[in-house]
């Protein structure tokens, strides 16, 4: 029997290296308005991408704290004061840095800086920006697509990305993660067409490399990809029949060489302003926070850390070397990392770092209603992979992009906004398996389309946040599963606070104090709101009941006793310090209260 594209009634288009191909079944007919949807895909995935994206970015104008308030403490004030910086004048980050070697990836502080320097320290262009970048992706992925699969899976690969709730969340916060995967999917791109081409275009590989190095200098992780695709362009040309090895080492050194004027010009920068042939200094002490023997594998400094902190006194401290020790000394414990971390990755659990994808689906409709997360579309791309498994040699490069950059960060450290980029091949492997989902559900195939099911279904469950292993972290033993972290309640609250409306804040809290019933911090935080907001008898009671469950607690304790003593209830105030310095007799607050009244 004939080959048949997976594009529906729709021309082949003539090239080296087809699309998919399937055995033809003249018995699909697929409905009129399928074929104009696949026809006109291109536009169909511009219209929705920028629906999905603009209503996403008003939602979060409207809801998010943080929308013109960087994150206090945390990354994007740190992105933000360096942009201020940058668009002042100092170009070549001296005051940021202190005349030293860059610390952080600098690519989204250049980004932002533009904007101040044009606008003024205004956030909404920025955002604005991040939206339009974030629009671009899905018609990225779906020339791709369409190169790799044909025009059906293109379609269903546009869409997949344009709804993809973790690239939403992530667009729209003060960090780079939108520059990083755009830049990142266009190298994908690029690489596809440049293989997926008569003559195997020099100009594509150089333009992979190009966008890999910007990418690279968001996110250096990139760094390590870099050989594994050169390796991978190799053994392409070998696999594929086209041409001696020559051709293969050629397109990986252009793709190499193409990465090279963005990376070359940031350890320019390093060397003459602070003597450092480096693109960043913190790469040593991410290796050591996720590889030491008691490391966790995300971004929580071991004991070990401190130690070795208050070891060297300030000093330099050779992290690599104090990592190899802790290997040697601990082997069995570093293997046992690495398959955690590989689990860490491939679960759906978002592991938080600055804000919680789990808090804001919460309160971003868009989010909330978007059924494609990380768990939808892994599972959604693995049964892809396996319905064009037969053509897996055409698909070598997006095969090492996808475990290369998985590799790239498991071997550091695991948080959710930096594995972003490895739902690029997955989303377009999704699409592939929607196309053939598609094809089997217009032939009536129920054999195939319970396959499917199973699939995605099985991998979904796998995947699911219960199974991961950061996610226990949330709440003591056997206090159930807690997706989001105290934390995120303390923080996200604070913002809302900032932002002068203290209300919202105070239901964000209530919240937090119901999943976390046991956390003072949060207890104590929303007392002290609700105190500011004029309730001073709901601040006592929130209090009292939490004194009622944990009994002489020091925190909510001595705040209670304050604010008792302030309503001239000196006997009251009394009592609950009695019950605080009878669980914590050394708690010089408490007792200094005690002495005054």
């Amino acid at each position: 029997m004939g080959q048949a594209p997976l594009v529906l009634r729709m021309k082949k288009k003539t090239r080296p290296f087809p699309a998919v191909t399937m055995k033809a079944d003249l018995r699909i007919v697929p409905p009129q308005w399928m074929d104009w949807c696949i026809a006109h895909g291109f536009w169909i995935t511009i219209g929705m991408a920028l629906v999905i994206h603009l209503s996403h970015l008003i939602s979060v104008r409207q809801t998010d704290p943080l929308y013109a308030q960087p994150l206090s403490g945390a990354d994007p004030e740190t992105y933000w004061k360096w942009a201020l910086s940058l668009a002042g004048g100092d170009w070549l980050s001296m005051e940021v840095t202190g005349g030293k070697a860059f610390y952080y990836n600098p690519l989204y502080a250049y980004f932002l800086a533009p904007f101040i320097k044009i606008f003024g320290a205004r956030f909404g262009p920025p955002h604005l920006a991040q939206a339009l970048l974030g629009a671009c992706i899905p018609l990225v992925q779906w020339l791709t697509a369409r190169q790799m699969f044909g025009r059906g899976a293109a379609l269903a690969t546009g869409l997949l990305t344009a709804a993809c709730a973790p690239l939403l969340f992530y667009e729209q916060m003060l960090l780079g993660e939108v520059l990083v995967v755009f830049f990142f999917s266009t190298a994908i791109w690029a690489l596809v067409m440049g293989c997926d081409n008569e003559r195997l275009s020099s100009a594509w590989f150089a333009a992979a490399g190009l966008a890999t190095g910007i990418a690279s200098a968001g996110r250096g992780n990139g760094v390590m990809l870099l050989p594994i695709i050169a390796v991978a362009l190799v053994a392409w040309v070998r696999l594929n029949r086209r041409g001696p090895m020559l051709n293969g080492i050629k397109a990986g050194a252009i793709y190499l060489l193409g990465a090279a004027p963005p990376l070359l010009l940031i350890v320019w920068r390093n060397h003459h302003v602070a003597g450092a042939w480096a693109l960043t200094t913190n790469a040593g002490p991410m290796f050591y926070i996720g590889n030491a023997h008691d490391s966790m594998g995300v971004f929580s400094n071991p004991a070990s850390y401190d130690a070795i902190m208050k070891k060297y006194a300030g000093s330099a401290v050779p992290w690599l070397g104090e990592l190899a020790r802790s290997i040697a000394g601990h082997p069995l414990a570093f293997l046992q990392l690495l398959f955690v971390k590989v689990w860490l990755f491939l679960n759906s659990y978002d592991v938080a770092d600055n804000v919680s994808y789990y808090l804001y689906a919460r309160i971003l409709p868009v989010l909330r209603w978007s059924p494609f997360t990380w768990a939808t579309i892994v599972a959604l791309g693995v049964y892809g992979i396996w319905v064009t498994r037969g053509d897996w040699r055409r698909q070598l490069v997006l095969y090492a992009f996808a475990v290369g950059f998985m590799a790239s960060i498991v071997i550091v450290l695991v948080v959710g906004r930096y594995r972003l980029a490895f739902l690029l091949p997955m989303l377009i492997w999704a699409g592939a398996g929607v196309a053939e989902i598609v094809r089997g559900w217009l032939r009536r195939d129920s054999r195939q389309l319970v396959v499917a099911a199973t699939v995605i279904l099985v991998c979904g469950l796998l995947l699911h946040p219960w199974f991961s292993a950061s996610i226990r972290r949330n709440a003591p033993r056997n206090a159930g599963i807690r997706e989001i972290r105290m934390n995120d309640y303390s923080i996200l609250a604070n913002a809302y606070a900032n932002a002068g409306r203290r209300e919202e804040g105070i239901e964000l809290l209530r919240m937090g104090t119901n999943e976390h019933p046991w956390e003072s911090l949060l207890a104590t935080q929303m007392a002290t709101e609700l105190n500011k907001a004029g309730r001073h008898t709901e601040a006592l009671g929130t209090l009292r009941e939490y004194q009622k469950r944990f009994p002489g607690e020091a925190r909510t304790g001595y705040k209670l006793a304050a604010y008792l003593v302030n309503d001239k209830e000196t006997t009251q105030a009394k009592v609950v310090l009695q019950a605080v310095l009878k669980a914590a007799p050394q708690n010089s607050e408490a007792q200094r209260l005690i002495k005054g009244l």
